[in-house]
């Protein structure tokens, strides 16, 4: 699976949040912002008490293909995460 930050995959991103939640906020989720100088978007789903950062990069130090990541399951849905270990470093 291609994971690399690009329109495409910033559109699929968002049709996958649409398909768990009905929230017309996603749209403000732009491939301009995630693309651009300050590639992180927070996004906090209706009726739920958490929120997601999404991330394109971390700098010139870490790429999504080098960070560790492990699989949380969150309603059944899989879903693909960096490790507590390296979040707290």
């Amino acid at each position: 699976m291609d994971f690399k930050p690009d329109v495409d995959n910033i559109e699929r991103l968002k049709r996958a949040l649409r398909s768990v939640w009905d929230d017309p906020h996603i749209e403000e989720i732009s491939a301009e912002d995630l693309l651009g100088d300050y590639p992180s978007v927070m996004y906090g789903p209706p009726e739920d008490t958490f929120s997601v950062d999404f991330l394109t990069r971390l700098g010139e130090m870490y790429s999504y293909d080098n960070l560790p990541w492990t699989v949380v399951e969150y309603q059944g849905v899989p879903v693909r995460v960096v490790t507590a270990e390296k979040l707290t470093r």
